[in-house]
């Protein structure tokens, strides 16, 4: 996507509507180094009354699978916390909730 121009860039200060319509954060599910990784750059407003009411921030994405290689017994499944950027193996067990149960009278 395009930059905004300046002016678009003082009404955003200003504090515009426009702020509140287009502010925007993204997740990704399944997202791939080839489709999601490199640079992003993002517009941020400082406020008005600020002397600087904008800057423009560049970061690189790395997509990472904080799962892979892990350890967990096959009983164990790799639970990934991305906010933190750690993985723990958890016993998860996903037992059907509907069952017959067998009695015998022995």
């Amino acid at each position: 996507e395009e930059l905004p121009s300046d002016e678009m860039k003082a009404r955003i200060a200003a504090g515009d509507t426009f702020r509140k319509k287009n502010t925007a954060s993204s997740l990704f599910e399944n997202a791939s180094p080839e489709d999601h990784e490199g640079l992003y750059t993002c517009l941020v407003n400082h406020g008005p009354g600020l002397e600087r009411l904008y800057s423009e921030a560049t970061c690189r994405v790395i997509v990472v699978d904080l799962c892979e290689g892990s350890e967990c017994s096959s009983l164990e499944t790799c639970v990934a916390d991305y906010t933190a950027g750690t993985a723990s193996c958890e016993c998860v067990y996903e037992c059907p909730r509907d069952f017959n149960a067998l009695c015998a009278d022995t």
